[in-house]
């Protein structure tokens, strides 16, 4: 028996405090009452925002509350993985106000006066209240004078467009596995991409980094495994060895990434010179949450979150960097843990979605969010099971079945209801690689 106070809001009574941790309440009735927000945070380069996903009570978002909760600082879960600049310290003198299309944010004790964490601080105000639909001209002041000297007439969405968290990606050409060699497909045509990974006939998996300028390759050498990288189109090096390797992971880092070598994660960083060094990652919360090897391993499009499969069950992880920029992960909570069956492949659609692949025959392919919501299963009809691979853009999902690479539109307009071949060089065996995944 759990002892609650409650309080009379608008002749109605409401729980008054914090629930317990671990309490349990009805989905249906929670996702009545609460409403998901995403507050967004400075990843550690202080280059790019990533979501920190909250739920909050009433069916609207209130501007205020998301302010306060923005400046109280990121999850724990995140704490070591995102900075927080000019916001830390930082409180609301009085209520975020709007107004037609002004939106008034009244901060004070802002110590940090540079110009340019002051613009980060702005951008996570501005697009966590536009992605809460709290849209218009932002008015931030701090300590009654403008948060930056020359924005007197405020602040609009495009105005911090270098930090939106989900931009319009490019579209980049989806490359194949085939027959052990990297393609990019053109026309409808795999063709061999320039260099010795197009001309390999050994490549079991492979990634391309966001701007198609490095790649990695996990090469198969007599039953060894060995991770190659270098130069999209160029020669590559080894990086690591060893008998089992994950799929390549860069993230949005060019010339670093990420994979699980015999079931321990493993970062590499490759230099402009041609070197390359590699080396373990701390991952003794993993181990803690779930013993087992790490059988697969992808990197967010943002760099700061990472999904694991271990023991056929997916683990969430932040990519923690420590002042040394020495990496761990940290965080580890299961992700989807009600789904059953036995999960053999994950892949990153967008910084806050992902894509789940089961063995088995019944829904094999799955989406759910780092916001911890209910798996949604994805339309299987005409996939012929089992499916063995998975990646996946923002608008798309390509998964290897039985007849090779089929793949689906996932656009929230109009999502397509079946799965269709990727073309009639994605047969048997072939595997679809997405650069930036």
């Amino acid at each position: 028996m759990v002892a609650l106070s409650l309080a009379k809001v608008k002749d109605a009574w409401r729980i008054s405090g914090d629930v317990p941790a671990g309490s349990i309440t009805d989905s249906a009735q929670f996702l009545t009452a609460y409403r998901q927000v995403d507050l967004f945070f400075p990843d550690r380069t202080m280059t790019r925002l990533v979501a920190d996903p909250r739920w909050l009570f009433g069916t609207e978002p209130d501007p205020s509350a998301l302010v306060n909760r923005l400046l109280g600082g990121p999850t724990t879960v995140l704490a070591g993985a995102v900075a927080q600049g000019a916001g830390r310290g930082a409180t609301l003198l009085g209520p975020v106000t709007v107004a037609g299309d002004l939106v008034t944010v009244p901060l004070g004790n802002v110590a940090d006066s540079d110009a340019k964490s002051r613009t980060i601080l702005a951008a996570q105000i501005i697009w966590t209240l536009d992605d809460a639909g709290i849209s218009g001209t932002y008015r931030i002041t701090a300590d009654g004078a403008p948060l930056v000297a020359d924005r007197d007439e405020g602040w609009r969405s495009a105005d911090v467009s270098a930090f939106e968290p989900d931009p319009k990606e490019p579209v980049d050409p989806v490359h194949l596995i085939r027959d052990g060699a990297l393609t990019r497909l053109t026309a409808g045509r795999a063709v061999p991409v320039a260099g010795e990974l197009g001309a390999s006939r050994k490549i079991i998996s492979a990634g391309i980094s966001a701007d198609m300028t490095q790649a990695a390759a996990v090469i198969d050498r007599d039953g060894r495994r060995t991770l190659m990288v270098g130069p999209y189109g160029g020669t590559p090096i080894e990086a690591a060895a060893g008998r089992e390797m994950t799929t390549p992971s860069f993230g949005p880092d060019v010339d670093s990434g990420y994979l699980a070598v015999d079931g321990k994660p493993v970062r590499w960083v490759y230099a402009d010179g041609g070197s390359v060094r590699s080396a373990p990652v701390d991952a003794s919360a993993v181990t803690a949450a779930a013993p087992g090897p790490i059988t697969d391993l992808q990197v967010s499009p943002d760099g700061v979150r990472v999904a694991l499969v271990v023991g056929g069950r997916v683990l969430m992880a932040a990519l923690s960097v420590n002042d040394r920029g020495v990496p761990s992960l940290t965080g580890v909570y299961p992700l989807a843990p009600d789904l059953a069956g036995e999960v053999v492949d994950v892949a990153w659609s967008t910084a806050k979605t992902l894509f789940i692949a089961r063995a088995g025959d019944d829904v094999p392919v799955w989406r759910t969010s780092i916001a911890g919501t209910q798996p949604v299963e994805i339309v299987s009809g005409n996939l012929k099971p089992p499916v063995v691979e998975l990646a996946a853009s923002g608008t798309q999902v390509y998964a290897t079945d039985n007849r090779g690479v089929q793949q689906i539109g996932t656009g929230t307009t109009r999502p397509d209801q079946y799965w269709t071949a990727l073309g009639p060089d994605a047969g048997i065996g072939t595997v679809a690689v997405v650069p930036g995944r």
